[in-house]
């Protein structure tokens, strides 16, 4: 059997044709081929990225915006911005609806091209616009931004594992408020909880105990959750990002 014309890419970009028959590496089996693409298509982005941006757009948030008094309460569900006195909301398809958009008209069609071209010519980013050479600054910027995406991801990695060694720590160390890296501004979940749930009456010894500001708090029996905004008060498991994990590896 005669081997086939081959189409070959040479230095000047043009294209011609070869009888030499080039011998290409297979994949063994298909299941190879699809975690390979599997693992190029997910990434960091995906698993940590992803999910805090539709969390962050999937909370609900009312503000109220009255001369001198400002407060805001929380539900969990959309965002509501006031501006005015007039109250916007902005759930999570603020978010989703550009994203896909951006995913179906730019994200797969490069997804496509660079996995055509690669299987085409079988060569690496740097030679791959051989074939166009006007472009070939492209494939040297895409080795410039792995690079550089690699310096910051090989943290992230690190915090993972640092975690991952740290949950086995009985108790964990993110849970309480009595280790050694804990600053004064600490307040356990558990102590957060009763506080939201107490009514009082003197609202100058909320702001004391809690030391945090009082808004639109005019007497009698007055609710901590709405009217008070804590500030300078963080959970144990921020205090522990802040003063243990960050230094340690920043």
């Amino acid at each position: 059997m005669e081997p086939k014309d081959k189409l070959k890419v040479v230095e000047d970009g043009s294209v011609s044709s070869s009888s030499e028959e080039i011998e290409r590496e297979k994949w063994g089996r298909k299941a190879e081929y699809m975690l390979s693409m599997l693992g190029y298509c997910v990434g960091l982005g995906n698993l940590w990225r992803f999910p805090y941006l539709c969390m962050k757009m999937g909370e609900r948030r009312i503000t109220k915006s009255t001369p001198g008094v400002s407060y805001s309460e929380e539900y969990g569900k959309n965002v509501l911005v006031s501006i005015n006195n007039a109250i916007m909301e902005a759930g999570p398809g603020a978010f989703l609806i550009p994203f896909l958009f951006v995913l179906l008209a730019c994200g797969l069609p490069l997804y496509f091209l660079e996995v055509s071209l690669g299987q085409f010519t079988g060569k690496g980013a740097a030679q791959v616009w051989e074939v166009c050479p006007i472009f070939k600054g492209i494939g040297i910027g895409m080795i410039v931004v792995l690079c550089v995406s690699g310096l910051y991801y090989n943290i992230i990695v690190a915090w993972t594992l640092h975690y991952l060694g740290s949950s086995f720590i009985n108790p964990l160390p993110w849970t309480d408020c009595n280790n050694n890296w804990n600053t004064g501004d600490c307040i356990r979940n558990e102590v957060r909880d009763v506080i939201r749930n107490t009514s009082v009456y003197n609202s100058s010894d909320v702001g004391s105990y809690l030391n945090g500001s009082i808004y639109n708090v005019t007497g009698g029996n007055s609710s901590v959750e709405r009217y008070v905004v804590q500030v300078g008060s963080i959970s144990p498991e921020e205090d522990y990002w802040q003063y243990v994990n960050f230094h340690f590896l920043v």
